[in-house]
């Protein structure tokens, strides 16, 4: 729970106000953590079972899930792959979009519509979370540690963030 709360209020203000308070308590809105060897949780939303997997074991790997609207959820995180199934015995989930984006005023913000490369023929929703430069540069152990056949090696630090995503999904 501490940790919901820490990283609800370090992405409220990344999302520029956007407030998660409506959501908390009510059942349509859960964290994940990597911790261990952990795989991944099954979640329940509703009508919906989420399969959560970790994407890269060796990196951080976290989100929070959030059903806005009975066929809608809003996904803040980082390598995650999300899989939505319907809870309703011969029902079948499926993802209709993915998109990228952000809030802003409380109000949601595309910037990015995820391709079926991206989310495997809308299959699976994948949370990658944002990479950035930065404008510090690397030491000359970081440098000696990349890649030494790059063309054009790294000289400046990458920042990953988490990505927002809003998963608009059917069941039929």
């Amino acid at each position: 729970m501490e940790f919901l709360i820490r990283l609800t209020r370090y992405l409220e203000a990344l999302l520029r106000g956007y407030s998660f308070k409506k959501y908390q308590g009510t059942g349509r809105m859960q964290a994940v953590l990597k911790e261990g060897n952990d795989q991944g949780p099954e979640l329940t939303f509703g009508d919906y079972k989420l399969k959560v997997n970790y994407e890269k074991p060796d990196e951080p790997c976290f989100g929070i899930i959030i059903q806005t609207s009975e066929e809608e959820f809003t996904v803040i995180g980082m390598n995650l792959k999300i899989f939505f199934e319907s809870a309703k015995k011969g029902e079948i989930g499926h993802i209709g979009q993915v998109w990228e984006g952000r809030y802003e005023n409380e109000q949601w913000v595309p910037t990015r519509l995820m391709n079926g490369d991206e989310t495997w023929h809308n299959a699976v929703t994948r949370v990658f979370g944002r990479t950035f430069k930065s404008s510090v540069d690397l030491s000359d152990e970081e440098k000696k540690q990349g890649n030494p056949n790059a063309y054009s090696p790294e000289t400046k630090k990458v920042i990953t963030t988490p990505g927002v995503y809003k998963v608009m999904t059917y069941r039929r």
